[in-house]
């Protein structure tokens, strides 16, 4: 049987291990089923990369969706994949892996397409524009807080909040990301 792989902390408590039957059936894909790869929070090194190599030697992996992991999976096994997207190339990180015809991976960061999605829905069109005094606070800096600070700083919806706040605890993701968005206006990075 097929499989798809999750790599998160407990999988199995996961709404996806559910939903996604149903979401195979209806795309077709009965003979495909949801493997869960559960690692600790905070795992780095040989435990990541054996993870990416078994979905790379399994003929049956279809891909992998990563949640915890993305920044550890980039940091750890980049270098086994083929190919990866613009996205997680800038944001150093890896939520989604898939595998061409060959077996060999692309990587891919889904974080900013998603966040944007999310944004466009909940925040209405000139919304920073429509409130300039406005603040926008970002509890954490791994891939989707990153992504969401990003959108915010963009001004893609028009313009940008008075102030746009980050908070995380990982002193070396903080550091990184005040790095990577040292020219965003409004934005304070602060360890929490």
């Amino acid at each position: 049987m097929k499989q798809f792989w999750f790599i998160g902390v407990s999988t199995g408590q996961s709404m996806i291990m559910r939903l996604f039957s149903v979401w195979a059936k209806m795309l077709g894909l009965s003979d495909t089923c949801m493997h869960g790869v559960d690692l600790p929070p905070g795992v780095t090194g040989k435990e990541v990369r054996q993870a990416v190599e078994k979905l790379l030697e399994d003929p049956d992996a279809l891909g992998a969706l990563v949640t915890t992991h993305k920044l550890a999976v980039w940091e750890e096994a980049v270098d086994l994949f083929v190919e990866v997207d613009e996205h997680a190339s800038r944001l150093g990180e890896i939520s989604y892996i898939s595998k061409k015809k060959d077996g060999r991976l692309i990587g891919h960061a889904k974080d900013p397409i998603t966040s944007a999605k999310a944004m466009g829905l909940i925040l209405k069109k000139d919304h920073w524009k429509n409130h300039p005094q406005a603040k926008a606070l970002v509890l954490g800096c791994g891939g989707a807080g990153t992504a969401i600070i990003e959108q915010l700083a963009s001004g893609m919806e028009g313009s940008i909040p008075k102030e746009i706040t980050g908070l995380e605890s990982n002193s070396e993701r903080l550091e990184k990301v005040k790095n990577d968005l040292k020219e965003s206006k409004n934005l304070i990075l602060e360890q929490s």
